[in-house]
């Protein structure tokens, strides 16, 4: 069989509609004449989404802790929605106030197109930060999650042990811990 190197997507029917998403079945038509019916395509709306791997100027790891609809308690990296109207670079500081109360002194931004954490059936592209030297701030933002957020502060070997025990689980949040420590050991220049 041919390797489809494109697609057309034909859109049937949209199936759910709310402010963060819309998921509609589609036919999908790739170039080498094969074709998925009825597939369900999640798009979330607005500008993708931001998440900051932050450490401190001691090098501890900051992480927001929450109940998730779909993994339970988590571990993760701050993370949230961005709005068509707002830089990517003014979303992470707005998410880190709002979620755990700090600001970074230095973002810098993994790539300038984003990633995408599902490759197949849903479209939520991610724009990565690494955020150093966080510090606490006097600011008040007002959380919009429901289930509430906690920080955690870990050390690198802390955070080694919650990957291994699966307390950290978003794919996310570990490349970007990863990035850290590439970033770090000067494998990894942005």
């Amino acid at each position: 069989m041919k390797i489809a190197t494109d697609r057309t997507i034909e859109r049937k029917k949209v199936v759910h509609d709310d402010q963060w998403v819309t998921a509609t079945k589609v036919d999908v038509h790739f170039n080498n004449g094969k074709i998925i019916k009825n597939f369900l395509l999640v798009e979330m709306k607005g500008n993708g989404h931001v998440l900051v791997s932050a450490r401190t100027k001691n090098g501890s790891f900051l992480f927001a802790h929450q109940c998730k609809p779909v993994s339970g308690m988590s571990i993760e990296s701050v993370a949230g929605g961005c709005p068509d109207d707002i830089a990517h670079e003014n979303q992470v500081v707005e998410e880190m106030v709002a979620e755990i109360g700090y600001k970074p002194k230095r973002l810098v931004r993994l790539n300038e197109y984003g990633f995408f954490p599902q490759t197949d059936r849903i479209d939520n592209r991610c724009h990565i930060f690494l955020a150093f030297d966080c510090e606490l701030t006097s600011e008040v933002k007002e959380q919009d999650e429901k289930q509430g957020v906690g920080i955690i502060i870990l050390t690198p070997e802390e955070v080694w042990q919650k990957i291994k025990s699966g307390e950290i689980k978003d794919t996310a949040t570990v490349a970007g811990i990863f990035a850290h420590f590439l970033y770090e050991s000067g494998k990894l220049i942005l």
